[in-house]
């Protein structure tokens, strides 16, 4: 087994160790002083703590910068990276100069307050928001290379990389390929490290009679997209999958799993190549419309295992390998859809809740894409439900929801691009939802063209 990545606990050493670790992906900077370059011409694959004191002290000797010349060693370089550094600026200056960063860059980075404390929340921003030219150009310190291919709104980037999206009008039914194999029979992560974080996290859950039930999930084995035959390209989405617990998802996407989603990341260019165990706790992310008052519903998240409080879409599912599932395995990912409807919002209890079918009030259901919020190392569909029913039905129909407890309070905006735009850039709401509104905003009027 591969030597484990040591994994600095503070952004600002996150910021060195992904540098060192993919600065050489892109072509050597023809603005680098000669003698870097000279020097970045025998070094292979990534940079060592070494390689960052040498290049600094090119940088230095070349009189590329009027900052007081401070050798740095290999200790410094690994005091940055694997504890929160309380050094002089001027050597972490040039440890971030040894790195490759520009002398503009590293000034500002100097001044960023959120390296130094490790808080990125800013009153009135949206925290799942990557905001500011020198944040965004350095994301991938903490989301990996992957970061570069981030959804942006309106110059903020979310940390949701698309696999791939919907030709026109969404998925069809044989578009999308997806299947729970029958081995292994369930998922058994060979790192040793992360599944003593699922075993303890099972502990816990029973010492604090916590009525968290270690339910049955899955996670993704692999993933292709091809392109159907005569079909003006339109993509057919291919995922496997294996039998997951509740468990390896707390483990994979809460505090616990930062390291190990970081180390994941940091060397992941392609959103195809899965490491499978990461990925337990694959759903379904649903944009719910109401026609007949043109809004969208929002909920308020509460007795949930993570962002509790933030906002979110009106429906957040798992998939599960004991529902909407047939004898071959294949999943049916709109009855997935359908169900988690009647579990977080009621809809089967129309009759009773406002006297209609719940048939009757779907007027269209789409599956549009499929993709990665960074942040969570979580897999998702990207979904859109147009209701025939005004925002007050579906607050109805709510309340004798199954899983309404999931959240505190619903809420509805106007179902208006730009009003939705301005809401999530000062509302919590992870990268995840922002994307499911933004990709299914060309489908919230749909059913009425």
């Amino acid at each position: 087994m591969a030597r484990r990545t040591e994994y600095p606990p503070h952004p600002l050493g996150r910021l060195v160790a992904a540098q060192r670790h993919n600065a050489l992906r892109d072509p050597i900077d023809p603005k680098l002083p000669h003698n870097v370059r000279n020097y970045l011409a025998d070094v292979k694959g990534k940079l060592t703590r070494i390689d960052v004191a040498n290049i600094a002290a090119c940088i230095a000797e070349s009189g590329a910068t009027k900052i007081r010349r401070v050798t740095i060693s290999k200790e410094d370089v690994e005091s940055v990276e694997l504890k929160k550094y309380e050094g002089d600026d001027e050597t972490l200056y040039w440890i971030l100069r040894g790195s490759l960063i520009s002398h503009e860059d590293a000034a500002e980075l100097l001044n960023n307050q959120s390296l130094r404390v490790g808080s990125e929340n800013v009153a009135g921003i949206n925290s799942h928001l990557i905001t500011g030219d020198v944040r965004q150009r350095y994301a991938a310190a903490e989301f990996g290379p992957l970061a570069c291919a981030a959804l942006s709104i309106r110059k903020s980037w979310t940390t949701w990389v698309d696999v791939v999206s919907a030709g026109p009008g969404g998925f069809g039914r044989d578009e999308l390929q997806l299947q729970i194999l029958r081995a292994p029979k369930v998922l058994d992560p060979e790192d040793a490290q992360f599944n003593s974080l699922a075993v303890d996290i099972k502990r816990d859950w029973k010492r604090r009679k916590s009525e968290t039930s270690d339910n049955p999930t899955v996670a993704i084995k692999s993933i292709s997209v091809t392109t159907k035959p005569d079909s003006d390209e339109r993509p057919i989405l291919d995922v496997k999958f294996v039998r997951s617990f509740y468990r390896f998802n707390c483990a994979a996407k809460g505090p616990g799993g930062l390291r190990f989603r970081w180390e994941q990341l940091i060397s992941q260019d392609d959103p195809k190549n899965v490491l499978t165990h990461l990925t337990s706790g694959v759903g379904v992310v649903v944009n719910v419309v109401c026609a007949r008052d043109n809004s969208i519903v929002i909920g308020q998240r509460q007795n949930v295992s993570f962002r509790r409080d933030e906002f979110d879409v009106a429906v957040v599912e798992g998939i599960r390998p004991t529902a909407n599932v047939n004898r071959l395995g294949r999943i049916d990912l709109f009855a997935v859809v359908r169900r988690a409807l009647d579990e977080e919002l009621g809809l089967k209890y129309s009759q009773v809740a406002i006297g209609r079918d719940s048939e009757s009030l779907i007027k269209d259901l789409r599956v549009v894409g499929f993709g990665v919020d960074l942040r969570y190392y979580q897999y998702n569909f990207l979904c859109n439900v147009v209701l025939d029913t005004e925002f007050s039905d579906v607050a109805a129909m709510w309340t004798h929801a199954v899983d309404r407890r999931e959240n505190k309070k619903l809420y509805h905006w106007p179902a208006d691009l730009e009003e939705v735009i301005q809401k999530i850039r000062v509302s919590d709401i992870w990268s995840a939802g922002m994307a499911c509104l933004m990709r299914t905003s060309d489908y919230w009027h749909a059913a009425d063209e």
